[in-house]
């Protein structure tokens, strides 16, 4: 209870200071799940971003995929191991990493990722890294699609766009190998271009 508490608090701090200042604002906020687990997926422009889609997705905690550099400043990874940020490794296979997401999944919660794997400050949908894809692979879990867009700058305008849910289901009839995970790449970033493109 103690790192929901601090989620919380720390939400409310962003939303009444942080959000405001950027010029946050939100559409498609009734595409995202009240309930139950799901995967939310986004691309990545700034190191802000977490903090507006924690405010965005308003009512559900998001447990964040992020690099391990950011655990290694005490103070920094003290906070982030509280508020359930999930600890990502540059190399290897990451299978601490993937149990670690999958367990909060199965518990009914929502994981955060970056498909993107680095952030690009230009905008656009760059190519997915094969975790998000080995994720949904692996769960049936529903994933939400959501697109940034703006400038971080005092009311410059930061917007956070939800998309409809992309149901999975159809991952049984798939063996899981390579060319299913390469398939789903292939249909999130589909959907993540769409709905930068016309909001859908």
């Amino acid at each position: 209870m103690r790192k929901l508490s601090l989620y919380k608090a720390l939400r409310f701090v962003a939303r009444a200071l942080i959000a405001p200042f950027f010029g946050l604002t939100v559409d498609g906020i009734e595409r995202v799940p009240g309930g139950g687990r799901f995967i939310l997926i986004c691309n990545h422009i700034s190191a802000w971003d977490p903090i507006m889609l924690a405010v965005a997705v308003k009512r559900r905690e998001v447990c964040f995929m992020a690099k391990e550099n950011l655990f290694k400043f005490p103070p920094v990874g003290w906070l982030l191991k509280r508020v359930n940020v999930i600890r990502v490794s540059r190399t290897g296979a990451n299978l601490s990493a993937m149990r670690a997401a999958l367990a909060r999944l199965k518990e009914g919660r929502c994981v955060g990722i970056f498909p993107e794997g680095h952030r690009y400050k230009t905008g656009g949908i760059h190519p997915f890294e094969s975790g998000v894809a080995m994720l949904a692979m692996n769960t049936d879990a529903p994933v939400l699609p959501a697109y940034i867009s703006g400038k971080y700058g005092f009311h410059r305008g930061v917007n956070v766009r939800f998309g409809s849910p992309i149901q999975l289901s159809d991952l049984r009839k798939l063996p899981r190998d390579s060319e299913t995970i390469a398939w789903i790449q292939r249909r999130l970033t589909r959907r993540l271009v769409e709905l930068s493109k016309n909001g859908k």
